[in-house]
């Protein structure tokens, strides 16, 4: 229908605009009605980091190889591995990935 948006409900939680958020993830929820009852939601998270990649400790009796990557080098790619004659006690990624967020992921990828 081409009924106009009569109601906007922020579901979770409720934040103004322009109000200054704290370091953490926020979930945002809206959902909008229309005067013929129809309704739509639109669920996002809001990320806030202390710091844009910050450097990660290299693992005990290990080393780790950081790339830059991305527009500018702004992005990075960490590999980690152990010393010779060192295991690590539990599977690790291949590789951690620092992109547009801001902060870093372990890639299950194994290629």
């Amino acid at each position: 229908d081409n009924q106009g948006i009569s109601t906007l409900n922020i579901m979770k939680p409720s934040y103004t605009p322009g109000q200054a958020l704290h370091w953490g993830t926020y979930e945002i929820s809206y959902i909008a009605y229309d005067d013929a009852g129809n309704s739509a939601t639109c669920a996002f998270k809001i990320y806030v980091v202390e710091s844009f990649c910050p450097p990660l400790d290299p693992p005990d009796s290990g080393s780790q190889n950081c790339e830059d990557w991305g527009p500018g080098g702004r992005f990075k790619v960490c590999r980690i591995e152990c010393d010779p004659g060192m295991k690590f006690s539990q599977p690790v990624p291949q590789f951690y990935t620092c992109g547009a967020e801001g902060f870093w992921r372990p890639n299950p990828n194994k290629n």
